[in-house]
């Protein structure tokens, strides 16, 4: 303040999976967005980004669960010097909220998180990642490594399920838009 410097709070856009895995995104904007505003500094999210100017559901855009690759750091740089320079305002290029991009996208099951340990419960617990919560209803099947296969849930929007921490074997989730008898997705991981 006391040289006269305009400070902007930036977010470099991570895959859409990751930010949505990550649940709850918006808390953490709105939280960034708060101390902006409390200290009268722009704020670019570019999570936020409509997929014209920058689509984060792009595999091919990023190294990895977190970071661009080349193509992807050339696309960002293109948007991010628009909008910084003025030649496209930030309210045409960003959503205000994750839930608003996502409503503007088809329904889409990314994947599975996990599993995880939770060492409290002693299980390993995992979730299925959509951009549309109860949206899909899912099938879970667990076939351990001697080939026994259980059902884990049948078809629910319940998108989360636990499974035993000495157990291995596949993982095969079904889904489908709920109450539907539509084709069915899978998911066929190892687990």
């Amino acid at each position: 303040k006391k040289k006269k410097i305009k400070l902007t709070f930036v977010i470099a856009p991570e895959p859409e999976w990751t930010i949505v895995g990550k649940q709850n995104y918006d808390s953490y904007h709105m939280f960034i967005q708060k101390i902006a505003d409390e200290n009268d500094i722009e704020f670019l999210d570019f999570n936020l980004c409509k997929n014209e100017y920058f689509n984060s559901g792009d595999y091919k855009l990023f190294k990895d669960e977190d970071h661009l690759n080349l193509e992807g750091a050339k696309c960002f740089s293109t948007i991010f010097s628009q909008v910084c320079m003025g030649r496209i305002s930030k309210d045409k290029v960003l959503y205000e909220s994750l839930n608003d991009k996502l409503k503007d996208e088809e329904p889409f099951i990314y994947g599975l998180a996990g599993p995880y340990l939770n060492e409290e419960l002693n299980v390993n617990e995992a979730y299925i990642i959509s951009n549309r919560d109860d949206y899909f209803e899912y099938r879970i099947e667990a076939e351990s490594s001697d080939n026994r296969v259980r059902v884990i849930q049948d078809y629910c929007v319940n998108s989360s399920f636990s499974l035993p921490v000495n157990e291995h074997g596949k993982l095969r989730i079904y889904c489908r838009p709920k109450g539907s008898s539509a084709d069915e997705k899978m998911i066929d991981t190892e687990y």
